[in-house]
């Protein structure tokens, strides 16, 4: 992949977007904190990130039927933890084939549904949060994303095609395989970053199947870099790396508004490192998230090809690889 310095601008109305979002949603989830409990903030702030994507979609429609749909899957998974694996894995089959139906044009609209279902469901087992709380939180972030959306101009971005409903089932089936052999692998094997490899499957997923390996590689270098950049800034005394973490959080929801992809990777591994509380160090943290997305990325492109091979199966066409002959 090319990488140039296009890929970091960033238009002027991009910016001002995250600075108000950031802005009203650390204010808002302050006082969410201070008067619900720290729960709700954090349940606030989940479907704050769900729905930073969807935000940027022409359709108002659409933007509150993603809204209401983050809702429903903290809802849901929150109330479907506690009952046990199986539940939990049919939830996400049923999370990932709904997503699918939101794929608009070549672009997935939303992609952090499983994302968000599975870790809603490790908090409804490890906790006993209220429903009611999780329920105010859910409704407080999308009240969030929703109010500056609307409240500020849109990104400009022209509507999208439909996509036909074979494309979106397709799609959703395939992040639910995905999905399912990430979580049950990753709890087989222990593994701490279910939650990264889960989101990076699902944002290589997003695009249109000749995309995905340009994601993959987009996905993999731009956590490197950013991997590298956290353990160098986790180096400076005082607040300095929180400072950073600010500015690369800042930085994301720009990039993303932008719809520059490479950027809003490079800057959201140290956004999120730099405030991960582990008793891992920073160049653990950021091994254990290469190596969750680099499995990721060779799941992602495994799946494409088998969808791919059973696509020309059903529809009877001919493979197109050139056949070689012994004389060859």
């Amino acid at each position: 992949m090319r990488v140039g310095p296009r890929d970091f601008t960033l238009p002027g109305r991009a910016v001002v977007h995250a600075v108000v979002l950031i802005a009203v949603a650390v204010a808002v989830l302050w006082s969410a904190s201070a008067l619900i409990g720290p729960d709700a903030a954090r349940v606030g702030y989940l479907t704050i990130m769900f729905l930073v994507g969807p935000a940027r979609l022409p359709d108002p429609r659409l933007r509150v039927a993603a809204a209401a749909w983050a809702v429903a899957v903290t809802l849901a998974g929150f109330l479907v933890g506690p009952l046990g694996t199986t539940a939990v894995i049919v939830g996400l089959v049923v999370v990932c084939l709904v997503q699918g139906l939101f794929r608009v044009g070549e672009v997935a609209a939303m992609v952090r549904s499983p994302v968000n279902f599975v870790a809603l469901a490790g908090i409804g087992q490890s906790t006993d949060l209220q429903w009611w709380r999780v329920a105010v939180g859910a409704l407080i972030g999308a009240a969030v994303v929703l109010g500056v959306s609307f409240a500020l101009p849109g990104s400009g971005a022209a509507r999208p095609r439909p996509t036909p409903i074979r494309q979106r089932l397709v799609f959703g089936a395939t992040t639910a395989v995905g999905s399912i052999i990430v979580v049950v692998v990753g709890d087989a094997l222990d593994f701490p970053f279910v939650g990264w490899a889960l989101l990076s499957l699902c944002l290589i997923l997003s695009v249109g199947e000749e995309d995905h390996l340009r994601r993959a590689e987009t996905r993999v270098l731009g956590t490197v870099i950013g991997a590298v950049v956290a353990t160098l800034v986790s180096l400076l005394p005082g607040p300095g790396p929180i400072v950073v973490a600010v500015l690369c959080g800042l930085a994301c929801v720009a990039y993303l508004r932008a719809g520059r992809y490479f950027a809003f990777v490079v800057f959201l591994t140290p956004a999120i490192l730099l405030t991960t509380t582990s008793d891992l160090g920073p160049l653990a943290l950021g091994i254990g998230r290469i190596e969750a997305v680099v499995a990721s990325a060779i799941l992602a492109l495994a799946l494409t090809a088998v969808a791919q091979w059973c696509a020309r199966r059903w529809s009877g066409a001919p493979d197109d690889r050139p056949v070689v002959s012994a004389r060859d």
